[in-house]
């Protein structure tokens, strides 16, 4: 794990990830996931240049092949979101930067406590009467905004400030990634069948010609004790992320 004097995250879990799976997962090029997890080297006026990760990640030095905690991947999603949105490299690195010295961790855009109106970060702090602000990460000024949207609303803390689990789908679909369950990986929420299990076995019976796909997902639901739901929607996930 990479050394650091920063608050140690809780709740890891044993959630464990390739560049691949962060890629796939996440939706974005595994080259870019490889640039923000490890850094790169690049050319500037002529010099070479290094730009380091853009996180202080727990990837262990040496090992081979680099695999991401939950958190990682978590911030592999965010850093995306933000680069959606226009928003430079080296203005995240400040806002990660910023963040981490405001709340003492290494995975700050994890935290409950940040929002975004799609171009800026805000923290949320209380104040001594009980009310909060939202206050501008990146210019360290309270924002007078509208309500927010949290970056956060498809994820679970229960009574943590960090994630315990994430509902790629949204939390109305049954498809979650839970460190704590299956390594991490995107499994059927109630039953807990991983979603390429229930995808490949749906392929394999309507390859077969003897069931419709209607038929095919029952036959896999009634095989695997899941409900149709959640092979209907592990289907649709394994879809969208190949």
């Amino acid at each position: 794990m990479t050394t650091t004097t920063l608050t140690a995250i809780p709740q890891l879990g044993e959630g464990i990830y390739t560049l691949g799976d962060a890629a796939r997962l996440v939706g974005v090029p595994g080259r870019q996931v490889r640039r923000w997890v490890l850094g790169h080297r690049y050319s500037n006026d002529g010099s070479p240049s290094e730009s380091g990760p853009m996180w202080r990640n727990h990837v262990l030095p040496g090992v081979d092949p680099v695999t991401l905690s939950f958190l990682d991947l978590l911030m592999v999603r965010f850093v995306h979101e933000l680069e959606d949105q226009e928003i430079t490299w080296p203005r995240i690195r400040r806002l990660i930067q910023k963040a981490e010295q405001r709340l003492h961790t290494t995975h700050p855009l994890c935290s409950r406590r940040f929002k975004t109106d799609g171009h800026a970060l805000f923290l949320e702090t209380l104040r001594e009467d009980g009310a909060s602000d939202l206050e501008d990460v990146e210019h360290s000024q309270l924002a007078i905004r509208s309500i927010m949207a949290p970056f956060v609303a498809d994820l679970d803390f229960g009574d943590l400030e960090f994630p315990l689990r994430w509902w790629p789908m949204g939390k109305s679909r049954a498809v979650v990634i839970d460190p704590r369950r299956s390594r991490g990986q995107p499994i059927a929420a109630r039953s807990g069948v991983p979603t390429w299990t229930l995808a490949r076995a749906v392929r394999g019976e309507m390859r077969n010609g003897e069931r419709s796909r209607a038929q095919s997902i029952e036959h896999v639901a009634e095989w695997y004790d899941a409900t149709p739901d959640e092979v209907r929607d592990a289907c649709a996930f394994e879809k969208h992320a190949a």
